[in-house]
């Protein structure tokens, strides 16, 4: 199967979609169950954010908007990729989303959103929509706790064109499509030094995701001992413990931080730029 895959590569709000050429033949399960979970892995939602809750500035209430990028380390797709083109560099999965945070102080509750809006280029297309609920449930001055609920779904889907032995070795049009659906629960500490806000936090994150090919006839690239599902979905579900530590600088309403994340076998870095009030 010859495609081109789109990965994000718009760290700075671009909404372009960068290429490389390879292709995937005879998946096995224990590839499904790789490729999905360093996928999950990328799209685990964060804020890049500690247990103090949103904005500072507004009475009662708090509002931060920014963006959040990073990069995901992905070893089963640098070896699938590197199998057909020796010479890429894409070893990476990179993350983005647009983030935005509202809080109820008098509560204790922040409620976040990322998103990126559908993005489609001639090959590709990727749409990512994430819900978060913080509950700090002990705000001192300095130490700050909390527990935090996440919630994404995300959509990457690519146009292929498939020649392998199910195709009687001509070339059939298809559509490859990765749905991942990541959630989990968090417990986060921290302190508050005034500009610099450094935390810590361990939880559970469980995926769901589907692998799935869209062709004519009986095209497939999956090995035959996959059990499919009935609209030809290959699935792989994972439960995995999270750690992650970080640190904010609070630059009045300038708000940048850095976060190290390990889930599902694999470590993120990401991100954050926001306005914060």
């Amino acid at each position: 199967m010859k495609k081109t895959i789109g990965l994000l590569a718009f760290l700075l709000l671009s909404s372009n979609l960068y290429a490389g050429n390879f292709q995937l033949d005879n998946i096995s399960q224990s590839e499904v169950d790789d490729l999905t979970r360093e996928l999950a892995a990328d799209w685990i939602f964060t804020t890049v954010s500690s247990p103090k809750m949103t904005g500072d500035l507004i009475p009662g209430f708090g509002l931060e908007i920014g963006v959040v990028a990073g990069i995901t380390e992905a070893p089963t797709w640098e070896k699938l990729i590197k199998e057909e083109d020796p010479d890429t560099d894409i070893d990476k999965l990179p993350y983005l989303n647009l983030l935005a945070s509202f809080s109820i102080k008098p509560l204790g509750l922040s409620f976040e959103l990322g998103l990126i809006p559908k993005q489609t280029s001639d090959n590709a297309s990727i749409k990512n929509t994430s819900f978060g609920v913080k509950w700090t449930f002990l705000n001192g001055a300095i130490l700050k706790t909390a527990f935090r609920a996440h919630y994404t779904n995300n959509e990457l889907k690519f146009n292929d064109t498939i020649n392998n032995s199910s195709t009687g070795n001509t070339d059939i049009e298809a559509v490859t499509e990765f749905a991942t659906s990541v959630y989990g629960i968090q417990l986060l500490a921290g302190a508050d030094f005034a500009i610099i806000e450094p935390y810590v936090g361990v939880g559970v994150v469980r995926s769901n995701s589907e692998f799935k090919l869209s062709a004519t006839g009986s095209t497939t690239i999956f090995e035959n001992d996959i059990t499919l599902t009935a609209d030809g979905s290959a699935e792989s579900d994972k439960t995995s413990p999270q750690a992650l530590a970080g640190f904010v600088l609070d630059l009045f309403v300038i708000n940048i931080g850095v976060e190290y994340m390990y889930a599902h076998e694999t470590s993120r870095i990401a991100g954050k730029f926001s306005i914060n009030i």
